[in-house]
């Protein structure tokens, strides 16, 4: 999973750990986990995860930059 996407967009969109814990059902520990990357987010949280982001779950996934993300791109 792309942390450094999902840690930024949880900011810029003013979404607290806590918050996106209560809204996936899960503790604040386990979502702490997968946005440090100290864990693997389960398949199942993916896609409401990627949603409750604004991103799609492909996006999520990446570990690389999207093409107009990445240095230089036009």
């Amino acid at each position: 999973m792309n942390t450094t996407l999902a840690r930024e967009r949880a900011n810029l969109l003013g979404l607290s750990y806590r918050v996106i814990a209560e809204d996936l059902g899960v503790g604040k520990t386990a979502v702490t986990r997968w946005l440090t990357g100290e864990n693997e987010i389960p398949s199942r949280y993916v896609i409401p995860l990627a949603d409750l982001l604004g991103v799609t779950a492909d996006r999520l996934l990446r570990d690389e930059p999207a093409p107009a993300e990445r240095v230089g791109a036009a």
